[in-house]
């Protein structure tokens, strides 16, 4: 059953329309078969002649009509039909009784329409519903119309001349060649749609087909004209209106592979071809002479696709200067993040033996500071001068490029195992540093630069950017300037992604992994008054992990909170033991950012004495500066009411956040940690010293108690209790370890025995 678009009623009435259509060309073709004439001929041909070809016309402008999205292509197939209808109308009732009978007639220009209208809509069709047909779609069209044109000019000549002979009727040649160009231009305007959409036929294969008859129709019309033996009433005349039919039933299939292949072989093939039918068509022409029209048309064909070609010369220079673009930072003129990749992903694959490529991530520091207060045209400026610097500094063959707002990224290929890249980066953060002069401001910048090294860290250009990306965070959070990449510091490493999930599975269903490790805290009088809770991680596969391997992780991931509890409740049950013997005993538990920050800490901690049974006075909670200046308000209201329990609070790594003086002296503090920085070269350094020194004196002044991290020897001890230290921390106490059933038992009572000899002996 013949298939049709459009829906159940309308394909109904369609079929009803092709049915009638059918009939009559039937009825047409029997009577021009059957040799005893049954009806006059004005009527066989007026009625069903012309009849199929006005139904054919109806039914193709019925698709318009059903689907208004198709009308700029269904309707102009549809005029060009029914003009030719309306030629063999005025042929049938007027024309042919006319003697002489005039050639060319207005038959003649009814019929010609039809050929430019349906090319019309052929175009139109292809151009409907797609946005890839662009001008060179439509020059390489041009350029296969022409050529096409040219070879039926040259084929048709002969022919025609034979029709045409004993006339110089210059008009009546070329109405006579224009059928079977016109036949010719159809047809391969149908064969190209075709191979340009896959080759699928039902729509156009029908149409194609439609047209074929159309064109063996003239051609042997023409063909017996020549010969002189051409009579009206033969099976020959029922060909135009079978072929129209064919294309009215055409118009009405679905349509199937919408999209134009750009890549298929008939875009270069087809106007090949043509522009050497063109040049056969001259060629032949410079032989044997044929008529000027022909000959233009093969020329027009040359100067067709000599058009084509510059089309497609501007068409290269455009996309090469859209890919530059592309691959281009508008306002530093560098390369961008799509350059990179590209770069990485082929020097990667270049490597050679003993080769590296370095890849660097710099990000300025507090850039959004300089854009916020000075404004976008200032920040610009110093992008570009920061731009302009990394230029001269980078060496030749290094990839510059901006990846966006105030990050850069050096690609140093290339490089073999002697090359020391953190002096380039030393290099670079020195040039970036540089104080930049900029709307009368002095301006200076500093930056963060991550590493990443293939193939040691990665071969893959995903990994080794998120590397370095990684890296360069991490020089960030600890202002150390640069940082090489670490995979233990990496939270999106697999083996740290795994880690995670461990430690997640862990705290939910087997806490007891996570053990609780205790430092002594020392008072320099040569006794225990503390300790310090540490966790540490029993991993049933990797050993005993120190915190450094896993609570920064916690952190990152929402899991401090329950890992806080579980040490805090460990830590309480361990205190309120020693309290049994010690009663002034305290145990020091860390606090993370994202505790000090929670609404409910301050009740949590409170139900927590009160379950262990301790008083608060035994707990003290360590933060750091830079945890109070994340949220100041916030932190400041936390800490007093931590403070209201008693709960006593101390300020661990003192020395190395950003809380001034008096922001310290209006907390509730009871102790400051000074850094280990500060402390471990206090016997050789007289800077360190003097600012140990003053550290003491300002506790002191404050009513302070100052603990002193860090201590690894005798001899800093000493020095400290002579500086009037009054707690002291460090392996020279003893390193962390299990709990101990006294408090005295967790600090090394020989050490504690040393502090009772004199200074002298040191």
């Amino acid at each position: 059953m013949l298939r049709l678009a459009g829906g159940v009623t309308w394909a109904r009435a369609i079929r009803a329309l092709l049915c009638v259509q059918v009939v009559v060309v039937l009825a047409y073709v029997v009577l021009l078969l059957v040799p005893v004439r049954i009806i006059a001929d004005t009527v066989r041909d007026g009625v069903l002649g012309d009849g199929a070809l006005v139904v054919s016309a109806i039914i193709v402008t019925l698709r318009g009509v059903r689907w208004p999205a198709d009308r700029p292509w269904s309707w102009p197939i549809a005029l060009g039909i029914g003009t030719y209808a309306l030629g063999d109308i005025l042929y049938d009732s007027w024309i042919s009784g006319l003697d002489p009978m005039p050639s060319p007639s207005a038959a003649d220009v009814c019929y010609l329409v039809m050929y430019p209208l349906t090319a019309l809509g052929l175009l139109l069709g292809v151009r409907a519903g797609n946005r890839k047909v662009g001008r060179g779609l439509i020059l390489d069209g041009l350029v296969t119309f022409l050529g096409a044109a040219a070879l039926a000019g040259a084929v048709a000549v002969p022919v025609v001349s034979g029709t045409t002979r004993g006339t110089d009727d210059v008009l009546h040649l070329v109405i006579a060649a224009a059928y079977p160009v016109g036949d010719a231009t159809l047809v391969a305007m149908v064969i190209g749609v075709l191979v340009l959409r896959g080759g699928a036929p039902g729509f156009h294969g029908w149409i194609g087909a439609g047209l074929v008859i159309f064109a063996v129709a003239d051609t042997v019309y023409t063909y017996r004209v020549a010969l002189g033996d051409y009579v009206v009433g033969t099976p020959l005349d029922a060909l135009w209106a079978t072929g129209l039919a064919v294309v009215a039933i055409g118009v009405w299939r679905p349509q199937r592979g919408s999209d134009v292949r750009v890549d298929s072989p008939w875009m270069l093939t087809a106007p090949l071809l043509s522009v050497l039918v063109a040049i056969g068509v001259l060629v032949f022409a410079s032989v044997r002479p044929l008529p000027l029209p022909v000959v233009l048309v093969a020329a027009a064909t040359l100067v067709a696709a000599t058009g084509r070609i510059i089309d497609g010369f501007l068409a290269v220079v455009d996309i090469a200067r859209v890919r530059l673009e592309a691959r281009t930072d508008e306002l530093t003129g560098l390369g961008n993040r799509r350059m990179l990749y590209e770069t990485i992903e082929t020097e990667l694959a270049g490597l050679g033996p003993g080769e590296f490529a370095y890849l660097l991530l710099i990000d300025l520091d507090r850039f959004k500071e300089v854009n916020d207060s000075l404004g976008h045209a200032i920040g610009d400026e110093v992008l570009l001068t920061v731009a302009d610097r990394l230029r001269t500094t980078i060496t030749a063959g290094d990839i510059l490029v901006r990846l966006g707002g105030d990050e850069f990224g050096v690609l140093m290929p290339g490089r073999d195992a002697d090359f020391d890249v953190l002096v380039c980066v030393e290099h670079i953060a020195a040039a970036i540093s540089a104080p930049i002069s900029v709307a009368g401001l002095s301006l200076q910048v500093e930056s963060s630069i991550g590493i990443a090294c293939a193939p040691v860290d990665s071969l893959d250009r995903t990994d080794l950017m998120r590397h370095a990306d990684v890296a360069m965070y991490d020089a960030k959070v600890n202002h150390t300037g640069h940082a090489r990449y670490d995979p233990d510091r990496d939270d999106n490493s697999r083996e740290r992604l795994q880690l995670i999930a461990e430690l997640r599975e862990v705290l939910h269903t087997d806490p007891q992994q996570l053990v609780v490790y205790y430092q002594a805290k020392c008072s320099l009088a040569g006794r225990v008054v503390g300790a310090e809770a540490l966790v540490r991680w029993q991993h049933p596969v990797r050993g005993l992990l120190g915190a450094d391997r896993f609570v920064q992780t916690a952190e990152n991931n929402s899991l401090m909170p329950a890992l806080t509890r579980h040490v805090l409740r460990s830590a309480l049950v361990q205190v309120r033991q020693w309290r049994d013997t010690d009663p002034a005993a305290t145990v020091s538990v860390n606090l993370s950012v994202t505790s000090l920050l929670d609404e409910g800490l301050v009740d949590h901690m409170a139900a927590a004495l009160m379950e262990a049974g301790v008083a608060a006075d035994a707990l003290i909670l360590e933060l750091t500066e830079t945890m109070i200046m994340v949220d100041p308000e916030r932190s400041n209201r936390t800490l007093h009411a931590l403070s209201a329990l008693g709960i006593k609070l101390s300020i661990d790594d003192y020395g190395t956040g950003q809380c001034s003086l008096a922001y310290l002296r209006d907390l509730p503090v009871q102790e400051l940690k000074l850094d280990r920085s500060f402390v471990r070269h206090i016997a050789t350094k007289d800077r360190d010293a003097a600012i140990v020194r003053s550290t003491i004196e300002l506790a002191h002044s404050l009513g302070l108690v100052l603990v002193a991290e860090g201590v690894e020897d005798l001899e800093s001890a000493a020095l400290l209790r002579l500086m009037g230290c009054d707690v002291a921390q460090g392996f020279y106490f003893g390193r962390p370890r299990p709990a101990a059933s006294t408090l005295a038992g967790t600090a090394d009572a020989e050490a504690l025995h040393g502090l009772d000899m004199p200074l002298a002996h040191h």
